[in-house]
């Protein structure tokens, strides 16, 4: 049975353009998200693109911004806020990340647009593990990545376009003091940009190294028999262990994002220019989602590759779902996300409104369950986050303790992946995805990382040929990017 939790429900009421605090401007033309993010890329700094599918009644979207008003970055143990010039503004702990954020937002203003405005957006590198859990008895922390343990970043000035209409929207978020000319300035800008075209790409041949492990074939067989030993043990009921893939190339995050789109369509895509490297990702999971106090989980858990043909497709759906392996780790995954909404919803307020649901993505299919509750009154959507975070699908259970092994057994540190893509707009709305089939691209490389769930009857060879199709989607998508002939 398909999921229907990206169709129903309730829609946003419609776009208020007299906001008080907000300027609106209608953008013309039928702009293609992904051209609007190259001519963004282009001529400013910090540039964001983000499509989101339709979700319980809301229209699909699609934003573009750039130069942002502000960065918060944590790296090794310290936070920092700075503004467009790079002045800091304010330096403190990992702690400072979230209550900084809040304050650069302000008040919460009901209701002044039909679509999300995520006036703050970037992303929780799987590192931000240690802030929000105390790990090894706080005697050791996770080994640092080469990428900051968290950016968000905030951008008053937003294009958005309607899924539903495919109109284009300009948005500028105004400062209480802020003079009202300075956001008419800021959208002038904005619209320059995006109405003036590039040079069309030159089309011209692109190369793609072969891919480079940091665990060979033999090592992640290893882990998965320690993982397992671990589970036999009783130590731990299941660990989610991942290895990257590291190939040189030259192709531009926008052609690796097109290339995604194209072949493996999710619920999110997305590029941030984060400066020293890119994040271009096809998320298939919703790490927690928050509307006005509702919050949602969606547990994805369960593979298969798909069927060469319909026949084919639906008997290995029912293979999956008669795999007692399979649902007995997706059952677990459904318990660790009810127990983490637990810890910020109201008591009893946790339902699990679908269990075990298809949900189809070009190369694999999966399980999926919607997990929600009603948010504490005295509970903000980044306290929800930080409760779940990093995802039970992406780390094991018991949480803490799969987050300490997975420390010890991993050949390197994880950096944004199995981290969360965040998405906050001054209503206090959240939206976040786990950071999924998500590519790091930096001089020349990109960096794929994919994981498999270890458990009691795991075997070294099925959870090592699990990484394999959920790194082959992504390594398709870098193929037809570079011209390779790709066969569907």
């Amino acid at each position: 049975m398909e999921s229907r939790a990206e169709t129903r429900g309730a829609a946003r009421p419609g776009p208020r353009r007299e906001a008080e605090g907000f300027l609106f401007r209608p953008l013309r033309g039928n702009l293609d998200p992904l051209e609007a993010g190259r001519r963004l890329r282009a001529r400013c700094e910090g540039a964001l693109l983000l499509e989101r599918a339709a979700v319980e009644g809301e229209p699909g979207y699609a934003v573009a911004a750039a130069r942002p008003d502000r960065t918060f970055t944590v790296r090794g143990g310290r936070m920092e806020e700075t503004d467009r010039t790079g002045q800091v503004l304010f330096r403190g702990t990992p702690q400072d990340l979230f209550p900084r954020v809040e304050t650069y937002l302000g008040p919460r203003t009901e209701g002044v647009w039909g679509l999300p405005f995520p006036a703050v957006s970037g992303y929780l590198g799987y590192g931000m593990s240690g802030v929000f859990e105390e790990l090894f008895r706080g005697t050791r922390s996770l080994r640092p990545a080469r990428e900051p343990d968290a950016v968000l970043r905030g951008y008053p000035s937003l294009a958005i376009r309607d899924g539903g209409t495919g109109r284009w929207t300009l948005i500028h978020r105004r400062n209480p003091e802020e003079a009202e000319e300075t956001g008419h300035r800021e959208l002038d800008l904005l619209e320059a940009v995006l109405t003036s075209p590039l040079p069309p790409e030159e089309s011209v041949p692109r190369t793609l190294g072969a891919p480079r492990s940091d665990a060979s074939p033999e090592r992640f067989r290893e882990m998965v028999h320690s993982g397992r030993d671990l589970v036999h043990d009783g130590d731990l009921c299941q660990v989610v262990l991942s290895r990257r893939l590291t190939l040189e190339t030259d192709l531009s995050p926008e052609g690796i994002y097109g290339a995604l789109r194209d072949a493996n369509p999710s619920p999110y895509l997305f590029l941030l220019d984060l400066g020293d490297f890119r994040l271009v990702g096809s998320s298939p999971e919703t790490q927690l989602r928050v509307r006005g106090r509702r919050v949602v989980s969606r547990p994805l858990a369960g593979t298969r590759p798909r069927g060469s043909t319909p026949e084919e497709d639906r008997h290995r759906e029912t293979e999956l779902h008669e795999d007692e392996k399979e649902r007995a780790e997706h059952l677990m995954l459904v318990d660790l996300a009810r127990n983490d909404l637990g810890r910020v919803c109201e008591t009893g307020s946790v339902t699990v409104p679908e269990l075990m649901e298809t949900e189809r993505f070009s190369r694999v299919m999966h399980l999926v369950s919607q997990v929600e509750g009603r948010l504490r009154e005295d509970t903000s959507p980044l306290e929800a986050l930080a409760a779940s975070f990093p995802a039970g699908t992406v780390s094991g259970a018991p949480k803490v303790r799969a987050m300490e092994r997975i420390e010890e057994l991993e050949a390197s540190p994880r950096g944004p992946y199995a981290g969360a893509l965040v998405f906050l707009d001054p209503c206090g709305d959240l939206d976040s995805c786990i950071a999924l089939r998500t590519l790091l691209h930096r001089d020349g490389v990109v960096e794929v990382r994919t994981g498999a769930g270890v458990v009691a009857d795991s075997t070294p060879e099925g959870e090592l040929a699990e990484t394999g199709h959920k790194a082959e989607a992504l390594l398709r998508a870098l193929r037809a990017a570079a011209g390779e002939e790709v066969v569907r």
